[in-house]
C-alpha cells in the first residue's frame, strides 16, 4: 500500500491527537447530521437516503460564517481572503417577550457527547413575567418551573396548528381510547386521545 501511495504521489499519515484530526470534514460531518436529526425529528423516520442530496445542497448554498459566503460560489480568485481570519461582530443580546413559546437547551454530559445529538427538549414552556436578571418559565399547563434560565439556554420555536405530537409509547387501551406517553415530556402529562388521533409516520 505505501508503494502504491508514493507512485501516485500521495502523502499519507495518521495522526493520534484527537484534537487535530480532518477539522474542517469533521465539522460538515457534524453540521450534516444536525440537519439530518431535525430531519429525523420533524418526519419521525430514519430514512435519509431520500433527502441527503438536498441536505447537501442546501448545506453548499447558505453562507458560511468562517468564510463569508456559501461554499458554491467560492472561486479561485477568494483563496487569499479564505487564509485571513473572519472579522469579530459584537453578539447581540437576545430578548424574548413574555409569553414567547421556547424549547430548554438539554445538558451535556460530557467530552464524548455527539454534537449532532438534540440540544433542546421536546416539550415547549413560555416566558412568564420575571423581576430581575433571567428568565421565568410555565410549562403548557402553566404551572411555574422551578429556577431561572439565561437567554443562551433558551430557544424560540413557533408551534403550528395541526403539528403532530410524536409517542414514546401507548400504555393502556380502553375501547375508542389511549392513553400515551408523549414522546420527550413527564409522565405527568401521559393523556387519554381518541384511538383515531394516532397515525403511522
Amino acid at each position: 500500500m505505501q508503494a502504491y501511495l508514493k507512485k501516485k504521489k500521495i502523502h499519507f499519515f495518521v495522526t493520534h491527537n484527537v484534537e487535530t484530526k480532518a477539522s474542517v470534514v469533521e465539522r460538515f460531518q457534524r453540521t450534516l447530521k444536525e440537519r439530518m436529526w431535525r430531519y429525523f425529528t420533524h418526519r419521525q423516520t430514519q430514512r435519509y437516503i431520500d433527502v441527503l442530496d438536498d441536505l447537501v445542497r442546501a448545506y453548499n448554498a447558505r453562507r458560511h460564517r468562517t468564510i463569508g459566503m456559501a461554499p458554491k460560489d467560492v472561486r479561485p480568485e477568494h483563496e487569499w481572503m479564505l487564509t485571513m481570519p473572519p472579522p469579530r461582530r459584537p453578539k447581540k443580546k437576545k430578548s424574548m417577550d413574555i409569553g414567547t413559546t421556547v424549547r430548554l437547551a438539554l445538558p451535556k454530559h460530557g467530552a464524548f457527547d455527539k454534537g449532532y445529538w438534540p440540544n433542546w427538549t421536546m416539550e415547549t414552556f413560555n416566558v412568564a413575567p420575571n423581576v430581575g436578571p433571567g428568565y421565568k418559565l410555565l410549562d403548557e399547563r402553566g404551572e411555574p418551573i422551578q429556577g431561572t434560565f439565561y437567554p443562551e439556554e433558551l430557544q424560540a420555536v413557533q408551534v403550528n396548528d395541526g403539528e403532530i405530537f410524536p409517542i414514546e409509547r401507548v400504555l393502556e387501551r380502553k375501547k375508542d381510547k389511549v392513553l400515551v406517553k408523549w414522546l420527550g415530556y413527564p409522565a405527568s402529562f401521559n393523556s387519554w386521545i381518541d384511538r383515531t388521533s394516532l397515525q403511522n409516520v
